[in-house]
């Protein structure tokens, strides 16, 4: 609870021997989707859910109308379940409207790592794709008059000096192009600034792609055994 609002949230700890947490940011229509069924063997699992924005929709993990509440609540959820257990390293993964949850809180927070799957990236440019529905467009809410008061996640990443190690997952044809409105400006920051990237371009139509709970903790524990090796060459 904060500011007398409730951000809903489910924890799910690792069946084996925890490495460390992983933030799942779920997509738009929280009704349509489940919690974490099940438990991943090496890391803890922190489900936000997202019931706010146009009709309870969700609100891109950030708010509504220029105020940027649910992302203050979500990140004081992020930083009281990683008060039990300081220093660990932690992760964020989402697709579509939480693969934009997972970028910007990630790249906000700095976490060690993002796996984001056909996330939205420009949500102005969201904002233009559903113009011609008016008061029922979910990216509007999120600002005030249109365009203004939205998160620049762009901005964001280019104002950061680290950026942490991404692997995204993007298709190519819609009635817009996902990778290049999206996809692309992010990635030219992550090459301006030398950071680490994985990509994987589908030349399909449709919001998907073949990301995988699984793939996303292989990619977390790949970058947790390149840290501990760099260790011990250093030591």
């Amino acid at each position: 609870e904060q500011e007398g609002r409730f951000l809903r949230h489910a924890f799910l700890p690792a069946s084996g021997e925890s490495r460390g947490l992983v933030v799942l940011f779920h997509g738009h229509d929280a009704f349509l989707h489940l919690g974490p069924v099940r438990p991943w063997a090496h890391f803890d699992i922190l489900a936000p859910w997202d019931t706010f924005g146009w009709r309870r929709q969700g609100s891109w993990f950030w708010g509504e109308k220029g105020d940027d509440f649910v992302a203050r609540m979500v990140r004081s959820l992020i930083g009281e379940i990683r008060a039990r257990q300081p220093g660990r390293p932690w992760f964020c993964m989402g697709s579509s409207m939480g693969g934009f949850g997972a970028l910007y809180h990630g790249i906000k927070e700095g976490c060690d790592g993002i796996y984001a799957m056909c996330p939205q990236v420009d949500l102005a440019a969201k904002v233009d794709d559903y113009v011609g529905d008016g008061e029922g467009n979910p990216y509007a809410h999120i600002g005030t008059d249109g365009r203004h008061g939205l998160p620049d996640l762009i901005d964001l990443a280019r104002r950061r000096d680290v950026l942490p190690p991404l692997h995204l997952i993007q298709n190519q044809y819609d009635h817009v192009n996902p990778f290049a409105q999206h996809a692309l400006p992010l990635v030219d920051i992550y090459n301006q600034k030398s950071a680490w990237y994985g990509l994987r371009v589908h030349p399909s139509i449709g919001h998907g792609g073949d990301g995988s709970q699984a793939e996303a903790e292989l990619f977390f524990s790949l970058i947790l055994d390149s840290s501990e090796s760099a260790g011990k060459d250093a030591g």
